[in-house]
């Protein structure tokens, strides 16, 4: 949530940082899908190979847990960033 408010306003540094909290408590109480969540919210802030990437990571754990549309929503945003 911070992460996200950071970047509505234009934080980067700080949205950065509060995303990758996030990710870090939330693999570590196996907390899959809001983890998932946090990577395509991580994955706006970041460029090419790395947003890629972290596209792709949230979207295996999506497809592993059956979240059909969270799946399709990110390989939109892969077709996106990708012809982009």
């Amino acid at each position: 949530m911070l992460g996200q408010i950071a970047a509505e306003q234009s934080q980067l540094d700080h949205a950065v940082e509060h995303l990758a909290q996030s990710r870090a408590i939330l693999e570590e109480l196996g907390s899959e899908h809001e983890l998932a969540l946090t990577l395509v919210e991580e994955a706006r802030l970041l460029e090419d190979d790395a947003q890629r990437k972290t596209l792709e990571r949230a979207h295996d754990i999506f497809i592993r847990l059956g979240a059909t549309a969270e799946a399709e929503g990110v390989e939109k945003l892969l077709d996106v960033y990708t012809c982009a």
